[in-house]
């Protein structure tokens, strides 16, 4: 399987459907002030925000792609549109994984509810149509997200649906269901989270398909509550094991950004062949470059930067199946890191950590 990755400054959505929450995505986010989760909001501020991101897929120095960003009044982003044109170099294969991004133009469209939650995400290309629709109850928590799936002409050719159960406001399950027009929904698989006591941090995401293959992730958090490692292997499997681990900016700056800002990011699938490298720059506290490294031999084969503008901006929570956290946990939020919740950040200081 490859994944397909939305790289949004640091936060890295894994929007293939289905998983774990082990695929390749993710960092820590600062969110300033925190605002108030309640209200779907993850914060708010009038500082910088992501205006544009170039695309250079081959590293050769021309970017071949060029993502543009749209924002309302109250600092919402309502739409990003991406065009791409080949500079004639080969690009980059990345073998395990994709870039949402990538030789196919599209736009993205956002679209809240009267109190600022994320309620549709349509994304447009000229052979199709995806939209994903959130369902939010009374605790301000996703309870149902639907992605349907339409061709060219508008012609709806399947669903997935996730149906999430909570204990209070701890995510403990989800359900995956395909639906076909015209058939009857099919069970595709069954998700499980288990708690550290001590910490109340998600310590294990399994996994069940309809054919009976497990898979496991175990996390594991820094003391301040960073994700440090997610190791995943399947059960009766032996021979299979794939590990993300994260690295963040030391107390002495030595990374010239913010403390705690994630500046690499390494996986490590289960063929030692297909290891990837992701390392991130920064012009003080705003993320500048993107880095991807194939085979991790510090040979850098593709190149993200960013171009940000003055304005106000808003960070907005949604969930995904295989989201890896981009946030530390406090008392007073009800969304809990590494349980599939992340927020969707295009605002200043990001990649680095802090307390919702």
């Amino acid at each position: 399987m490859k994944y397909s990755i939305s790289i949004a400054l640091t936060v890295l959505v894994l929007s293939a459907c289905g998983g774990s929450g082990s695929g390749p995505s993710s960092s820590s986010t600062t969110l300033g002030s925190p605002g108030d989760a309640a209200s779907g909001s993850a914060g708010s501020g009038n500082g910088q925000r992501l205006a544009a991101m170039n695309y250079d897929f081959d590293n050769n120095g021309t970017a071949e792609g060029r993502a543009v960003f749209t924002y309302d009044t109250n600092g919402f982003v309502t739409s990003i549109d991406y065009t791409y044109s080949d500079d004639g170099t080969t690009d980059t294969d990345f073998l395990t994984f994709s870039l949402d991004f990538g030789q196919e133009n599209k736009t993205w469209a956002f679209g809240y509810d009267v109190d600022g939650y994320l309620q549709t995400w349509v994304i447009t290309t000229s052979t199709s149509r995806t939209v994903s629709s959130y369902t939010w109850n009374a605790d301000n928590l996703v309870t149902n997200l639907t992605i349907e799936f339409f061709d060219g002409a508008g012609t709806l050719q399947n669903a997935v649906r996730f149906d999430l159960t909570y204990t209070g406001t701890q995510l403990d399950s989800w359900e995956e269901e395909l639906e076909i027009p015209g058939s009857t929904p099919m069970s595709l698989a069954q998700g499980q989270i288990t708690y550290d006591m001590m910490t109340n941090l998600p310590a294990q995401l399994s996994r069940t398909d309809m054919g009976g293959t497990t898979e496991v992730s175990a996390l594991t958090f820094l003391g301040g509550g960073q994700i440090s490692h997610i190791i995943s292997t399947i059960t009766g499997v032996p021979t299979y094991q794939a590990e993300v681990g994260f690295a963040y900016a030391l107390p002495t700056n030595v990374q010239n950004t913010t403390e705690g800002n994630i500046f690499n990011r390494q996986d490590s699938p289960n063929d030692p062949a297909d290891t990837y490298n992701w390392a991130y720059s920064y012009n003080g506290a705003l993320l500048d470059e993107f880095y991807v490294d194939m085979g991790s031999d510090v040979t850098l084969d593709a190149a993200i930067s960013y171009e940000w503008e003055s304005g106000e901006c808003e960070r907005h929570f949604i969930w995904q199946p295989r989201a890896e956290p981009n946030f530390i946990a406090a008392g007073h939020s009800p969304y809990i890191p590494g349980t599939g919740y992340i927020i969707l950040d295009f605002c200043d200081t990001l990649g680095s950590t802090g307390p919702l």
